[in-house]
């Protein structure tokens, strides 16, 4: 991580797919992302959501998401954990 004076910040990932959680995570919490993401099945979605999700994790031709997204729900307890709540105040 590289902390800017302006108040920016850069952060480089090593791991692959810790970046790719990270970024599921980012695109669900601003409604990025279909609501049935991760609950059905490429097939099962309608066309439009299909767009998304080839934009996502393809190059945006039709289909081109599929396979990854497949892999995505194959490992559905890593990728699409949902955040603890139960994290502790910090008090002085």
């Amino acid at each position: 991580m590289t902390l800017y004076k302006k108040g920016t910040m850069h952060i480089r990932f090593h791991n692959e797919e810790l970046l790719e959680r990270f970024n599921i995570y980012c695109s669900r919490g601003k409604n990025w992302l279909p609501p049935n993401y991760g609950k059905r099945t490429y097939a099962d979605m309608p066309q439009e959501e299909q767009a998304v999700i080839d934009s996502f994790h393809g190059n945006g031709e039709p289909a081109s998401g599929k396979e990854r997204y497949a892999e995505i729900l194959a490992k559905r307890d890593y990728y699409l954990q949902a955040p603890k709540q139960d994290f502790p105040l910090l008090t002085n």
